[in-house]
């Protein structure tokens, strides 16, 4: 099937701008610009460079990495895939098609995502953000309202004429770093160690396994476990080893962290899992819990 750029079909089908809208607008013009609130930024595309007071950030087909208002960005984009983090803060998102929309779902730090981007809108989640906006002309309009403070505010973006022929991971990993409302680097959460990398949705921590197991798949190891969590109700303890997750093995945390993020809510993955001094093998069944519905 062949498929059309999101911001291309945008370009084609919208109607022209009502006079006097405000709120958030996407256009494709020169350079990278956006205004929320009191901050305005911008940028100017060179090759596969975006340049500007604020911006320093590098365009790969595999990669979108460089500095954000002043925060390190370094996002990996694969088919259906970006994940990596904005500042200290992880990105986790699984793209899917519906339709000529791309639907991202995943996770911005502790927060949920759950944002469909479309020819016609962009509605839902992106973090502490509630989005509402319409298309109009080579735009979308509206307005964004974060951490549930009831005061929406107008924003204002444009983005450059080349890259609004990205591909689906590159235009997602673009608009998650420009429309993720980011911290003073003083206010952002410290980092959490690459030892134990922490699935807050299924109430569950893990880190690389010690030792050999499975053959020599070292998987991964529990090291908490939430009360009344999705994890818990799977029976899963501090302790248990993971070796795979459904038909795949598990090497190290990042393959089981995505394979759950993949999940859509209800869902369930099959765990294989070793419990410590013992032979037994147990398959454990993890459910996907429900994201926060958009508002």
């Amino acid at each position: 099937m062949r498929r059309i750029s999101l911001l291309a079909a945008l370009a084609l089908t919208a109607a022209p701008a009502a006079a006097g809208a405000q709120g958030v607008t996407v256009t494709s013009g020169d350079a990278l610009e956006i205004a929320a609130g009191e901050r305005r930024t911008t940028a100017a595309l060179e090759g596969q460079r975006l340049r500007g007071p604020d911006v320093a950030l590098s365009r790969t087909p595999e990669a979108l990495r460089g500095e954000y208002l002043g925060q390190d960005v370094l996002l990996a984009t694969s088919t259906g895939e970006v994940y990596g983090k904005i500042g200290a803060t992880a990105l986790t998102l699984v793209l899917s098609r519906e339709g000529r929309a791309i639907v991202l779902e995943g996770e911005l730090g502790r927060e949920s995502v759950d944002l469909l981007v479309s020819p016609s809108q962009i509605r839902g989640l992106l973090g502490p953000c509630t989005y509402s906006l319409r298309a109009a002309a080579q735009s979308y309009e509206g307005w964004r309202d974060c951490n549930g403070g009831g005061r929406p505010e107008p924003v204002t973006l444009t983005l450059p004429r080349a890259l609004t022929a990205d591909a689906d991971p590159a235009i997602a990993a673009l608009l998650s770093v420009v429309l993720a409302p980011l911290a003073p680097r003083a206010a952002l959460q410290p980092e959490v160690p690459a030892a134990a990398l922490v699935l807050e949705r299924f109430g569950l921590a893990i880190a690389p396994a010690r030792g050999a197991a499975d053959a020599g798949h070292t998987g991964v190891r529990v090291t908490r476990v939430v009360a009344g969590s999705p994890a818990a109700a799977a029976r899963l303890d501090e302790g248990m080893q993971i070796v795979r997750a459904g038909l795949e093995h598990v090497h190290e945390p990042g393959e089981l962290h995505r394979a759950l993020l993949r999940l859509q809510p209800g869902e369930s993955l099959v765990l294989w899992v070793h419990r410590p001094g013992t032979l037994e093998w147990t398959a454990l069944n993890l459910v996907a819990p429900q994201l926060r519905p958009a508002t």
